[in-house]
């Protein structure tokens, strides 16, 4: 047993020693560890080994700029990997880099004078240093720019050479040379011109004589047209679709009308998946088009919680048929609801489209409006002081034909209408009291007169007119822009009226940029009525009109400094006026990205004599921020003309236009 032990001891040795090694191992990990350079730190690019400074003298600004963008040993001076070897190599290649930097601008006659220097004992850094003298630049002597083809004399390239071609006499400049030749090219592909090609673009420099020849010559070919329109679905009608199409067979084909026919039937909220593809016919010179697809589901819905200064908290019930049919008629049932008045909302529509849905359609729309009226919206209530309450209610039917119309050059948005509107309310609770009205109720038919007039019941048949124009760099928040609406309606008594109207409104609004930062926004409203006035007991006048149909303002939107509708143009008007006038002007600043401050003074006014006409003034600050859904507003206003309670909150969001 002695010997055996013995006979494996070198065995036993070197796994003592191998245990032993693994043991010392698993105790040093810690210290690794410990000395593992942090994640961050690896992460970190390498410093340079050697240090390079460049100089450039002489030139500046662009030139400048261009210079160090073309210098080869400026791009590398940073990398790990510079060493001494390339630094010179790249020093020798430097003088040639900044020639061609230079050729760029127009000099070709630069001089320029190297120097580098290798460290020392006291510098440690390398520098090249280089000294240049760009001298005279060279101009064009020969300007030769030639279209032939059948875009020869279309006036978009001739509208593009006026613009952007060379003339005799410049500094020839590469890059203009080489953006206009990138300009020719695209605008040909942009208007259908799909086998233009240059056959001839040379520039021949004269180095002694600084002068330049520039030789540049397209050939056109024929212009491509629209061909086949081919839709890839198996739902709606083809003349519904066909109806999206903003160009006509045979007709010169463009990317702005190919594009707008994409637009067209993203916008018509049928489709949730759009592929158009042109193939191009180079035999018969005609661009087809085949377009994929997909439906989106037939029904959205959407509820919408708010709040507001004027309407308090409101709530929305959106629902959307987006389509009902193979022809794509529309149904939109909506509800709404406010606490502020109680007010009620309700709106069925039926929509059918002619063309693009957007701005070509007819649309029938059920509408029911309930909200209450208090004694202290009321001018003046006798000598008592009340607090009645009554609701007016209105129900509505309007068939209405909304299409594109071009009127003096501009292109307007026309909505002919004809609505029957049915209203009722009582006027008593809100001007005499429970007593007054019993003793007004049994003389009625007595030399008083009839009480009609404060218990109204109208039906009005009124055709409408509107009128709609808007431009604008940006709808969310515009910088410039003015939008001007005119709206027309009118009714004949016995023409399925109870009563006879005319009036016209007209709104207008404007932004201009006044700096920068700043700009100036302009607003105002007229309107005029002509309507018979009602004598009420000797004592009140009224107005032979509907409430829906007359006028009242203050609030976010109109004069601020007011709460809604408050504005009821005093004793002449029993609550509301036949005519309107309300201006606006405020100023905004940009303080951040972001956010802006505003400064404003509003002014309005109903009534029913312009003689009698008395304008309420308010005037107040606010801040504007630019959510992603426009600008939210919030304004802190002074109304001048109130004796109590005159400051007022006000915030609305929404786009400029």
């Amino acid at each position: 047993m002695l010997t055996t032990c013995l006979h494996f001891s070198p065995i036993l040795k070197r796994f003592a020693l191998t245990g032993f090694f693994c043991l010392c191992g698993w105790i040093a990990t810690p210290l690794w560890a410990l000395e593992k350079k942090p994640e961050a730190a690896q992460n970190k690019p390498a410093k340079p080994s050697i240090a390079l400074e460049v100089e450039i003298k002489g030139i500046s600004g662009p030139l400048l700029d261009n210079a160090r963008a073309y210098l080869s040993l400026e791009q590398q001076k940073n990398l790990d990997t510079l060493s001494a070897i390339r630094i010179k190599r790249l020093f020798k290649s430097a003088p040639k880099e900044l020639s061609r930097a230079l050729q760029t601008f127009g000099f070709y006659h630069a001089q320029i004078q190297t120097e580098l220097r290798e460290p020392d004992g006291q510098n440690k850094t390398w520098q090249a240093i280089f000294i240049v003298k760009q001298g005279k630049p060279v101009t064009l002597q020969i300007v030769e720019i030639n279209l032939s083809g059948a875009g020869k004399d279309d006036a978009a390239f001739q509208q593009l050479l006026q613009q952007q071609a060379p003339k005799i006499g410049e500094v020839f400049r590469h890059k203009p040379y080489d953006l206009l030749k990138k300009n020719l090219q695209d605008l040909a592909e942009e208007r259908g011109y799909f086998d233009a090609n240059f056959t001839q673009h040379r520039v021949l420099v004269h180095k002694p004589s600084y002068q330049v020849d520039l030789f540049l010559h397209m050939e056109t070919g024929a212009r491509y047209r629209f061909g086949k329109v081919k839709f890839l679905q198996d739902y709606f009608q083809p003349a519904l679709l066909e109806a999206l199409i903003p160009f006509k067979p045979e007709e010169f084909y463009s990317t702005e009308k190919f594009l707008k026919f994409r637009s067209a039937l993203g916008g018509s909220d049928y489709f949730q998946d759009i592929k158009l593809q042109s193939r191009r016919d180079r035999e018969n010179q005609v661009v087809n088009i085949a377009v994929k697809l997909k439906r989106r589901n037939r029904r959205s819905y959407r509820v919408r919680v708010g709040y507001g200064t004027d309407t308090g908290v409101r709530v929305l019930l959106d629902m959307n048929y987006r389509y009902l049919n193979h022809y794509g008629h529309r149904f939109v049932p909506s509800l709404g609801w406010s606490f502020n008045r109680q007010r009620q909302i309700a709106n069925l529509s039926y929509i059918i489209p002619l063309g693009d849905y957007r701005t070509d359609y007819i649309q029938t729309t059920l509408a029911y409006k309930g909200e209450d009226f208090y004694s202290s919206d009321m001018p003046f209530n006798g000598t008592e002081t009340l607090d009645g309450r009554t609701r007016v209610v209105d129900s509505s039917i309007t068939l209405a034909k909304y299409h594109p119309r071009h009127v003096a050059g501009l292109s307007l948005t026309e909505i002919l209408s004809l609505t029957y509107l049915e209203e009722k309310y009582n006027l008593m609770p809100l001007l005499f009291s429970a007593a007054t009205q019993e003793v007004l109720e049994e003389l009625e038919g007595t030399d008083i007169g009839s009480l009609s007039p404060l218990r109204p019941h109208f039906k009005v048949l009124y055709a409408g007119l509107n009128w709609r124009y808007t431009q604008a760099d940006q709808r969310l928040r515009a910088s410039k822009g003015q939008q001007l609406e005119l709206r027309l309606k009118a009714a004949r008594k016995g023409w399925g009226s109870n009563v006879s109207f005319t009036q016209a409104w007209l709104k207008g609004r404007m932004i201009r940029r006044l700096a920068p930062r700043s700009r100036l926004l302009l607003r105002g409203d007229i309107a005029y009525t002509q309507v018979d006035t009602l004598d009420i007991l000797g004592t009140f006048n009224a107005n032979d009109l509907p409430k829906e149909l007359q006028f009242r303002t203050g609030g976010d939107y109109s004069v601020r400094g007011y709460k809604y509708e408050e504005i009821n143009g005093g004793d002449e008007t029993l609550g509301s006026g036949k005519h309107m006038l309300v201006g606006s002007i405020e100023y905004e600043y940009r303080f951040l990205e972001q956010w802006s401050a505003a400064a404003f003074v509003d002014m309005g006014n109903v009534f029913n004599r312009f003689n009698k006409m008395q304008l309420k003034t308010g005037i107040g600050t606010g801040i504007r921020w630019q959510s992603p859904v426009g600008p939210v507003r919030l304004d802190i206003a002074y109304g001048l003309s109130k004796t109590s309670s005159p400051w007022r909150l006000h915030l609305n969001i929404g786009p400029d236009f």
